[in-house]
């Protein structure tokens, strides 16, 4: 079983810079990412989750990285 890392609410408050629930649920549904509601409500995600938001496909190859020869 592949276990995704949990993004804890204080995780989020921390990169979001929003401190508040409310605002940090609404910041994370208008971005699109899929959140739950945790102890007392505090929202929670997941790394594929945030990563499914932004157009991130889990086991999808990563990009090739290009060269002086392909600018």
């Amino acid at each position: 079983m592949i276990h995704d890392a949990l993004i804890t609410a204080d995780e989020l408050a921390q990169v979001t810079g929003y401190d508040q629930d409310a605002a940090l649920k609404r910041a994370l549904t208008q971005a699109g990412i899929v959140w739950f509601p945790g102890k007392h409500g505090r929202p929670w995600t997941t790394i594929s989750l945030i990563n499914q938001a932004g157009g991130i496909q889990a086991g999808a190859p990563a990009a090739r990285k290009l060269g002086a020869d392909d600018v």
